[in-house]
């Protein structure tokens, strides 16, 4: 039998640059989220640059996750504690 970890994890996610929309785009979406989910993911950084505008939670997400940014990453969290 395997024991889970109840330690947060966390996902750092960095293009270098701000050319890479649809990669950032991706990780709001509900397939990616509810995988990360699956794995334990509880926060994810997305390093987009200061001038990049979007992403935005996925509207089938947004009881589940909240998304901000922040000194030019966007962050989404977990609204909930397992």
């Amino acid at each position: 039998m395997t024991q889970k970890s109840s330690a947060l994890r966390n996902l750092f996610v960095t293009v270098g640059t701000t050319k890479f929309p649809k990669l950032i785009h991706s990780f709001t979406k509900k397939e990616v989220l509810d995988t990360l989910i699956s794995l334990g993911i509880t926060f994810v950084q997305l390093q987009t640059g200061k001038d990049f505008t979007g992403p935005k939670l996925d509207p089938d997400m947004e009881q589940l996750c909240s998304i901000r940014a922040e000194f030019g990453s966007t962050i989404v969290e977990r609204n909930w504690e397992e």
